[in-house]
């Protein structure tokens, strides 16, 4: 009996700390930590944070962007121009995919065959599907299949570098210059292919847009007919393991020579969140892991955002030829968008009315824009429309009426106000008294 009294006196004069101590364990069942991330690979040398707390890679330059905006989430020298080895195949592919028949016939020249380095050994003369093609270029990043497809959509290769360089500037890419269709450096000059890890993200944000794209850089092996001198069937494997390291990874492109070192674009999704990250000139070794650091840093810290701020959207008042009228709205695309916990507290969004608008509209019809702002920067901006067919004569409001709502608006949160502070000072009022009881 002694020692459950003491026990209680125990309990009774530890019971802060006893409280706290409980709080913390809800705490911590409540709110697991979770964050992990792979490190298995070169991590001895480069761990993901530096003691600062910055990503840290290996590579010269990289860039992590948001596949749906295209809006840059982290960067390290975009901008720096570099070679991208047979990340250039893409530009290639894309060009392939666009502008010919995946079901034509090519036949292959002389020139094709004495491209070199990485090929399928395709045949002076050989008959080869366009598709079968493109799966050589983007899966075995093959320079002889590169070359074919110059030819075959652009008459000549000169002719489609020509079309590369024109697709480039369209996409944004203003820091890129193509030479070739396959990556490969001049052997007597050095002279090669110039872009930036900017300008290979956006390119890659395009080319990933392209479902039949998509869906080759995703495939493992390809299984297409031989050469006229053999039997057997060739079976054209994805050069890019980065798609078996990394459980999230969809796609796209590796790349390498002396010049460019170790380069990789890589997309990756995962739940409703779709990445793409570039590395060029990696140290031997780091490339996937600074493209797996990369991606889980991304993953970690940002999260897609609806912008509640303005769901419902608030009905607007519009003023067309002396006429107030009330107007439902709402956008026309997604206003989702990628943020961090620090960015989503300073989303803040604006609507505008376009100048040209004029009663009568019809539901579905553009009438202004949503602008989406981060602190000062615009984020998005998104065409809003009215949910209804709003005329000249019906739902006409009163500017008297429109005032009279508002004043009614403002005093109710009046109100609250007044109570709330009533509440407080009665509040107060007792705590002091019982202070006073207690003296």
């Amino acid at each position: 009996m002694r020692m459950i009294k003491d026990s209680c006196l125990l309990i009774k004069k530890f019971k802060r700390e006893i409280a706290l101590f409980l709080i913390l364990i809800f705490v911590s069942i409540a709110f697991p930590i979770n964050y992990k991330i792979d490190t298995a690979i070169g991590q001895e040398k480069y761990p993901i944070f530096s003691e600062t707390g910055y990503l840290v890679t290996s590579s010269k330059s990289a860039i992590l962007i948001d596949a749906h905006s295209g809006r840059v989430l982290w960067e390290k020298n975009p901008h720096k121009k570099q070679s991208p080895a047979s990340i250039t195949k893409i530009m290639t592919a894309i060009i392939a995919i666009e502008n010919g028949d995946l079901k034509d016939k090519v036949v292959v020249s002389e020139e094709a065959t004495l491209v070199g380095e990485a090929e399928v050994w395709l045949e002076e003369g050989e008959i080869i599907t366009f598709e079968n093609l493109i799966y050589s270029a983007l899966l075995f990043s093959a320079n002889d299949a590169c070359h074919a497809i110059a030819e075959h959509i652009g008459g000549s290769v000169e002719e489609f570098i020509e079309i590369m360089n024109k697709k480039a500037k369209e996409i944004g890419a203003i820091n890129t210059s193509f030479v070739n269709p396959h990556g490969l450096d001049n052997k007597e000059n050095g002279d090669g292919n110039i872009s930036t890890a900017y300008d290979i993200a956006q390119i890659a944000r395009y080319c990933m847009k392209n479902p039949k794209f998509a869906q080759i850089v995703n495939t493992r092996m390809k299984v297409m007919p031989g050469p006229p001198s053999s039997d057997e069937k060739r079976y054209v494997t994805n050069r890019n393991k980065f798609l078996n390291k990394y459980q999230y990874a969809n796609g796209i492109k590796t790349g390498y020579t002396i010049k460019a070192g170790s380069c990789l674009v890589a997309s990756a999704k995962k739940d409703d969140i779709n990445l793409i990250g570039v590395v060029l000139d990696s140290e031997p070794g780091y490339r996937d892991q600074d493209m797996i650091n990369i991606f889980e840093y991304g993953f970690f810290k940002y999260k897609k955002i609806d912008t509640k701020v303005t769901d419902p959207f608030p009905n607007l008042i519009i003023e067309n030829e002396g006429i107030y009228k009330e107007i439902e709205v709402n956008p026309i695309e997604k206003t989702e968008v990628l943020l961090s916990s620090e960015e989503e507290r300073k989303l803040q969004t604006k609507i505008e009315i376009d100048d040209t608008f004029k009663l009568p509209i019809k539901g579905g019809e553009k009438v202004g824009h949503l602008n989406i702002f981060l602190g000062n920067d615009e984020l998005l901006k998104l065409d809003i429309s009215s949910k209804n067919d709003v005329d000249i004569k019906s739902n006409k409001v009163n500017l008297s009426e429109i005032k009279l709502s508002l004043w009614k608006h403002y005093f109710k949160i009046l109100t609250i106000i007044f109570v709330f502070i009533l509440v407080f000072l009665s509040f107060k009022k007792v705590i002091n008294l019982k202070k006073v009881h207690r003296r």
